[in-house]
């Protein structure tokens, strides 16, 4: 066995044991959409035997950055369908990488009320609560530079 023989992942069989990493590429266009730059660039790797993209937000509220492409709208799904053709031409295998931005993200990158954490569905984000006190996390944190010389 070596690094260039073919293998299968899950139910996909590559061409070799060879791996893209996701990486941030921020080439989408506003609306999230990934266009002919993103297309090329997977396409030139194609003879990797599996490629990771980028992290691609699947709601409006989970994108992270300007420039970062999704899959929530029929354009987005039809950009990356054309990415997936250009791979595929070449034999490669593109595997999505779904990523939620949270609360590192902001409002005017993502066009809603407030960013989305993973465990926000329903939930106010924290804030201090009656009588001054903190939730736990916090409260530990304030603690500790209260405590410093």
């Amino acid at each position: 066995m070596s690094l260039f023989s073919p293998t299968t992942v899950g139910d996909v069989d590559v061409r070799n044991r060879v791996s893209l990493a996701p990486m941030t590429r921020l080439r989408a266009d506003a609306d999230g959409v990934p266009g002919h730059l993103i297309a090329t660039y997977y396409a030139q790797r194609a003879g990797i035997g599996l490629l990771v993209t980028e992290g691609v937000f699947p709601s409006a509220e989970s994108r992270a950055y300007p420039g970062q492409p999704g899959i929530v709208t029929d354009a987005q799904a039809a950009g990356w369908a054309k990415v997936a053709d250009a791979v595929h031409a070449d034999g490669g295998v593109l595997f999505m990488q779904l990523m939620n931005g949270g609360r590192v993200s902001h409002t005017d990158i993502t066009g809603t009320d407030r960013p989305l954490g993973d465990r926000d569905r329903g939930r106010d984000p924290p804030r201090r609560r009656h009588e001054g006190r903190l939730p736990g996390a916090a409260r530990a944190r304030d603690r500790r530079a209260r405590d410093r010389p």
